[in-house]
């Protein structure tokens, strides 16, 4: 009886794992002597209810913030925010100039081609994404 409800358990485990799609997660390579990046990749939200991004951390920042960026007096502005929210069967795409994770004070140079492990922490709990470094005209050709 008892492994009957471990299998379910695990079942269940396994199910909701899959109600959460992480794609395409990349970093910019930033400039030589920078300590700021961005890193960006699509959520996607299986479930029938709202999926919450609560915060990230990188251990190659000092600091990892979700931010947005927004127009004010025609210039283009980043802010951090507390949260991003997916709503059921949704997805929201994190990319330049709109929604991103924010790596603050590098503690070393990136290299394009290297992954660098995000955690991603979510309503539904924790996730470990490999994000790959890729240079800015890499990204801009592969883009439609």
């Amino acid at each position: 009886m008892a492994k009957r409800y471990l299998w379910i358990l695990l079942f269940f485990a396994l199910c909701q794992k899959e109600e959460i799609g992480l794609k395409d997660p990349y970093v910019h390579l930033p400039p030589t002597g920078s300590q700021l990046t961005a890193a960006f990749l699509t959520i996607q939200n299986k479930s029938r209810e709202n999926l919450i991004l609560e915060k990230a951390y990188a251990e190659i920042a000092e600091l990892t913030e979700l931010h947005e960026t927004y127009l004010e007096e025609n210039m283009a502005r980043m802010r951090a925010i507390p949260n991003l929210v997916i709503s059921p069967s949704g997805e929201l795409q994190l990319k330049p100039g709109s929604y991103h994770i924010m790596l603050i004070n590098l503690k070393r140079e990136l290299k394009a081609g290297e992954k660098i492990p995000i955690e991603l922490y979510f309503n539904r709990g924790k996730r470990v994404v490999l994000f790959e470094v890729k240079e800015a005209s890499a990204m801009m050709h592969a883009q439609p």
